[in-house]
C-alpha cells in the first residue's frame, strides 16, 4: 500500500533508527499458561502476513513483502520462548530492562521480519514483550493485533488449545474504494453548499471566530441528526 512504501522509503533513509519501533509489554494472569500463549501468538502471526514477512526489491527499485518462515523457538522449553530475530541481552535482567534492549535494535528489514517477541512464563502468569516496527503496525492496526491476540488467547485458555480466527469481513482497501463511492453519490454532493457556509469565516463553527474558553462551563454543545 501507499503507507507501507512511504515508510520504506523513510527506512531507506536510516536503516540503523530504532525511532520506528513500537514496543508493548502485555501480562497475562495465572490462569494462562506459556503454551497458551505461545499458541496464540503463532496463530496471530498467521492472520497477519506483513508481520511474518520481508522486504524485497526488485531490479526497477519496487519493494514488495515477501513470505519469510518463522515458527518462534523455545529458548528454555516451558518457560521462555522466542519469535524474530532478536539481539543479544541479558535473560536474567527485569522485564523492563529485556524490552528496552529489544526496542533499541533496529531491524534489517530485508532479512528479517518486522516483528520480534519475548514470552516468558513467570510467578504470577506469563509476560509477553513485542516490539513491531512501524512499517507493519500503526495506530488502527496495532489494536487490530492486540484484540486478535487476546480474543485467540482466551478461546485457547477456555478451549484447552483450539482457536480460530474469524476472517476479515472488510479489507481497507474496500473500505477504502467504499468511502470515495459514499463521498462521490449525489446526496454528500449535495451538502457541499451547506458544509461549506458552515465553515466559512463567520459562519457557525468558524474556527477562528469561536471564542470559547478551555473550561468545561465554557463549552458547547453542537447537536446534529445525520440521516444515512
Amino acid at each position: 500500500g501507499i503507507a507501507e512504501r512511504r515508510m520504506w522509503k523513510i527506512y531507506q533513509l536510516d536503516p540503523e533508527s530504532i525511532t520506528h519501533n513500537i514496543g508493548l509489554v502485555l501480562t497475562f494472569g495465572p490462569s494462562y499458561s506459556v503454551d497458551d500463549v505461545v499458541a496464540s501468538l503463532r496463530l496471530m502471526v498467521r492472520n497477519a502476513a506483513v508481520l511474518g514477512s520481508t522486504i524485497v526489491v526488485d531490479d526497477n527499485g519496487v519493494p514488495r513483502r515477501s513470505p519469510d518462515r518463522h515458527d518462534g523457538r523455545w529458548v528454555e522449553p516451558g518457560a521462555v520462548w522466542e519469535w524474530g530475530v532478536l539481539p543479544a541481552y541479558d535473560m536474567s535482567a527485569p522485564v523492563s530492562d529485556i524490552a528496552a534492549a529489544l526496542g533499541k535494535s533496529p531491524f534489517d528489514l530485508r532479512n528479517e521480519p518486522p516483528m520480534r517477541a519475548r514470552v516468558q512464563a513467570t510467578d504470577g502468569g506469563v509476560t509477553v514483550v513485542l516490539v513491531v516496527h512501524h512499517l507493519a503496525v500503526d495506530a488502527v492496526s496495532w489494536h487490530i493485533l492486540i484484540d486478535d491476540l487476546a480474543d485467540v488467547c482466551r478461546q485457547v485458555e477456555r478451549d484447552s488449545g483450539s482457536a480460530v480466527l474469524q476472517p476479515v469481513p472488510t479489507s481497507y482497501r474496500a473500505y477504502a474504494r467504499a468511502v470515495n463511492e459514499e463521498a462521490q453519490r449525489a446526496s454528500r454532493l449535495a451538502e457541499f453548499e451547506h458544509w461549506s457556509a458552515t465553515l466559512a469565516p463567520g459562519g457557525e463553527l468558524d474556527a477562528d471566530a469561536l471564542t470559547v474558553g478551555l473550561t468545561v462551563g465554557a463549552t458547547r454543545d453542537h447537536e446534529v441528526v445525520l440521516d444515512v
